[in-house]
């Protein structure tokens, strides 16, 4: 989910203006923090950083920059939407390893 959000904001990926003009970019600052909470909570993989979590402090100048251009807030969600990513492989890695060790074991058999 944070990619695609992030995708809103990559080099006018989407051709609405009005998100990179100055109003839009404010209105997407404002509402990151609570974008990345729905994410967390869709995605159960919570965000361990909390200065990434509530988008203070992620980087030096980030205030000015989200609301100043919207690459500064493609380059932000897009790194945390990464990380998650890497959490939804292992996880995906992990449910297949636990199913590969129930069939080896012969709890499990795989209908043909």
């Amino acid at each position: 989910m944070k990619l695609l959000g992030a995708f809103m904001y990559q080099e006018h990926y989407i051709p609405v203006p009005e998100l990179w003009g100055p109003m839009g970019l404010r209105i997407a600052a404002y509402f990151l923090p609570y974008f990345n909470k729905i994410a967390d909570d869709i995605s159960k993989f919570p965000e361990s950083d909390s200065n990434a979590k509530h988008s203070k402090n992620v980087y030096p100048g980030d205030d000015y920059c989200r609301t100043y251009q919207a690459h500064s807030i493609w380059h932000e969600e897009s790194a945390s939407g990464l990380i998650e990513l890497v959490f939804v492989a292992d996880y995906i890695n992990l449910v297949i390893k636990n199913a590969q060790e129930r069939y080896d074991q012969g709890q499990i058999e795989f209908i043909q």
